[in-house]
């Protein structure tokens, strides 16, 4: 087990609250950055916020994945539920889904009899292009 961090400072509170609120989607340092000097009641610097996301990955709060299309590493709330199922991620407005319905445990059964390979759902998203931008594309 992954020991919390023993420091409950106003900034890492604050750092965290933000991802919660965006837990469907991956973000920057730079996100949070743009957020926090917006909000001019809430400071918070950028070591303080890589030193928090760090200690968040490590302490399984926090997954990390590396955006080349951003060309900047990315963070995302992980929910409990999150370990129990796979990810979507829309290429073009970067809105994450969950798949809820089973639709994907025979892929997972067949990789694991065929290979021996346990998928890790957590870090395992399907890219595409939601419906929302499909409409979009369309029009």
């Amino acid at each position: 087990m992954v020991k919390e961090n023993k420091y409950k400072t106003k900034q890492r509170s604050a750092i965290i609250e933000y991802i919660e609120a965006n837990k469907d989607k991956q973000i920057t340092v730079n996100n949070i950055l743009i957020y926090f000097n917006l909000n001019s009641e809430k400071k918070v610097s950028q070591t303080t916020i890589y030193r928090c996301l760090d200690g968040l990955v490590k302490e399984g709060k926090l997954k990390k994945s590396y955006s080349e299309k951003l060309s900047a590493s990315c963070y995302q709330y992980i929910e409990k539920s999150c370990r129990n199922h796979y990810h979507l991620k829309c290429e073009k407005c970067g809105e994450i889904f969950h798949i809820e319905q089973d639709i994907l445990s025979a892929f997972e059964n067949s990789i694991g009899k065929s290979y021996n390979f346990k998928i890790d759902k957590v870090k395992t998203i399907l890219y595409g292009i939601c419906e929302k931008c499909n409409n979009t594309l369309k029009n």
